[in-house]
């Protein structure tokens, strides 16, 4: 890591890279942890932006860049004196994409010289933008006043084509950076280019076709039913012809085409974008999409062409893009004048698609009718299962609904069976690991236990072991809250509070069937703990789960939970600790050398190079650089030493130290043999430990 540089080298200057087209694609302590100079710290301060798009950093920037020695104290102050500010830049920019008005603009500043927010998180605290638009704006190809020329693709085409000269590109951009515009806006507004110049530079910088549409006259409805009239409006967009499997949609600003990628995946087909001059694309909307009755053919509650509801209708391409997308979750979140569609991939939520909140509604009460709830009940919370069969298949989604200020939302989470028959070694689990999970199985009594934070996928991991278990010879019986996915031969309860089918009397219920081994869903409270221990002492073989953050941290856990040191010592067999990691996305993934934090926090020794991976983020995992998750582990095995540690009520640290003795496979040395092995990148692994 390059540490205290006050005046970069040529050479240094070119590789920093502080660019927008380099500072959009990352988040800033992305920036800051690579090979960077002390000019780059400089450029990516103006940009204030906490961008939405990933898991929040905690800590400030500067403060980050001091703490890690990347920056000297005086260089701190003097980033905290600057007087560089890109607001106005970058609420000009939004005001031309017709996101906000100029009085709105006027007013958000007026908030945050009291509150010291950013401006997008000011324009949504004032409800004056929607999330779903923030998003998609930070992601575009805006271009702050910092940094090298922009748009490099754009400025050899503009050079080749004889439109510009490099002199007058770069006096261009200089002026551009004092007045603080955006550098396509100046290049047009004092008429160095045209509009479908610009057009035809962002296509070749994208990569994409250009057409002017002169042969396009009439679109048959069937093309523009595809996708819904208001999407089309909104980003102005126009599907106009199939070619093979393909459909082409020609759009007028590149910064849509990312988004409306994402709304492909809710097509029968794939999606080619297209750039096309606005003029003759606004021209062919209003002739073609301008009639109100085909306009709100999704809003309003007549039937499309395949008999279908438009709610059925939508609801359908909502499902489909879930599936297309590989995700697990739908999430409905309704505002007060639209509502958003999320997607949960890989554990990242991901805009996909802003409904009308009369739409909502009906898509909502859709929802509920299907999974059999009360339709006119939207002040409690409730819950249902759902069944659909899409694209000649049966899914199974898990709905929960709560009332919000401006209606219900709802989650719905797609139920993936497949997952019910991982093997131990699909969950991610070294061998060394399986090894140690086949020991505590065949314990013929005990109390297994999973720990880890919701979503960490411990109740997949009991149905592994579930799958590992002679259910021939063995009364295999579990109780769940809810039950999750169906396993052949094995009895499974659904807990039902209002009936009084509580765990603590299913599992009481249970042990009077002979059961050989118990499944618990969760021990949450002191009854269910009770009963788990009971039946674990009396010969039954008990595999639960417990929300811990270690596993150590789960016999504390257990114990927190009346039960004594002697019982829980006693009951014991083994603790499994998980967590999920995302696995770097094949398709951008990159490899680099090693620094030196770097080989200090895996623990490398010597001098020869070490080459870790990392990925820049591509179409295919949604600019993330993620594909895919992975679980990693930290297992004990009880053994006679640790259990007379547990006897006498231990503190955190004297059962850290027990475990250690008895074996304990840290989650450490899983998370760090993944970053070399470069199924992930560092970053994920000092996240998790």
């Amino acid at each position: 890591m390059t540490k205290k540089k006050t005046e970069p080298t040529e050479e240094e200057a070119s590789a920093d890279k502080p660019a927008s087209a380099e500072v959009r694609d990352k988040d800033l302590v992305d920036l800051l942890t690579e090979n960077l100079s002390w000019q780059t710290i400089r450029d990516v301060m103006t940009y204030d932006i906490n961008r939405p798009l990933r898991k929040k950093t905690t800590g400030d920037l500067a403060d980050l860049a001091l703490q890690r020695s990347w920056i000297t104290r005086e260089q701190y102050d003097e980033l905290r004196n600057s007087d560089d500010d890109v607001t106005e830049s970058l609420g000009q920019s939004m005001m031309e994409r017709g996101l906000i008005t100029q009085e709105q603009l006027t007013k958000a500043k007026s908030v945050m010289e009291r509150t010291g927010q950013p401006l997008w998180r000011t324009l949504l605290q004032l409800k004056m933008t929607l999330p779903a638009d923030v998003v998609q704006f930070l992601k575009s190809d805006i271009e702050l006043p910092f940094g090298k020329r922009p748009r490099p693709v754009l400025c050899r085409y503009l050079v080749d084509e004889g439109i510009c000269s490099e002199e007058q590109l770069d006096a261009a951009w200089h002026e551009a950076k004092a007045k603080k515009i955006e550098f396509g806006r100046y290049l047009k507004e004092n008429n160095m280019v045209s509009d479908e110049v610009l057009e035809r530079g962002a296509a070749l910088e994208l990569g994409l076709p250009f057409d002017d549409l002169a042969d396009v006259d009439e679109i048959s409805t069937h093309l523009l039913r595809m996708i819904p009239s208001g999407v089309l409006l909104r980003f102005t967009a126009l599907p106009y012809k199939i070619e093979g499997d393909q459909l082409f949609v020609a759009f007028s600003d590149a910064r849509h085409v990312e988004e409306m990628t994402k709304l492909g995946l809710m097509l029968k087909m794939p999606m080619q974008p297209v750039l096309a001059p606005r003029a003759r694309l606004q021209e062919l909307l209003e002739r073609l999409v301008s009639d109100d009755t085909f306009k709100n053919a999704f809003i309003q509650g007549s039937e499309t062409e395949e008999g279908e509801s438009p709610a059925a209708n939508m609801l359908t391409i909502i499902m489909r893009g879930l599936l297309n997308a590989g995700g697990s979750d739908i999430h409905i979140e309704p505002s007060l004048h639209s509502a958003r569609v999320r997607y949960r991939v890989d554990g990242i939520l991901h805009d996909f698609l802003t409904l009308d909140p009369d739409m909502a509604r009906r898509v909502s009460a859709r929802i509920k009718g299907l999974a059999s709830m009360e339709i006119e009940q939207r002040f409690i919370p409730q819950d249902g299962h759902l069944n659909l069969r899409i694209d000649d298949a049966d899914r199974n989604f898990r709905i929960a609904t709560v009332p919000s200020m401006y209606g219900e939302t709802i989650a719905m989470r797609l139920v993936q069976s497949e997952m019910a028959f991982s093997s131990f070694q699909q969950l991610g689990m070294l061998e060394n690991q399986r090894q140690l999970m086949t020991e505590m199985l065949n314990s013929p009594s005990g109390l297994v236990l999973t720990a880890g934070p919701v979503g960490s996928g411990k109740t997949t991991t009991l149905y592994s072991c579930l799958n590992c278990l002679d259910c021939f010879n063995q009364n295999i019986m579990t109780i769940e809250d809810p039950v999750e996915f169906e396993l052949t031969g094995v009895t499974q309860v659904q807990v039902q509070n209002k009936r009084g089918l509580t765990f603590g009397a299913g599992v009481r219920a249970l042990l009077r069937q002979d059961a050989d081994t118990l499944m618990i869903g969760e021990i949450r409270d002191e009854e269910t703990a009770q009963i788990a221990i009971r039946a674990a002492l009396s010969g039954t073989l008990v595999l639960s789960t417990i929300h811990a953050n270690s596993a150590t941290a789960a016999v504390a856990s257990l114990m927190q939970l009346g039960v004594t040191g002697f019982s829980a010592g006693n009951a014991l067999s083994g603790v499994v600790f998980q967590r999920l990691v995302h696995r770097i996305c094949k398709n951008c993934r990159e490899p680099y050398e090693a620094d030196e934090m770097e080989r200090k926090e895996l623990q490398i020794e010597g001098e020869d190079p070490v080459t870790l991976y990392r990925s820049r983020g591509c179409a295919s995992c949604f600019r993330t650089g993620f594909h895919g998750r992975i679980g990693v582990y930290e297992m004990v095995k009880i053994d006679e030493d640790m259990r007379q540690v547990i006897f006498s009520r231990p503190t955190h640290s004297e059962l850290h130290d027990a475990a250690t003795k008895a074996g304990m496979i840290p989650l450490k040395a899983h998370v760090r043999e993944l970053v070399i092995s470069g199924d992930i990148n560092i970053k994920e692994m000092l996240h998790i430990i």
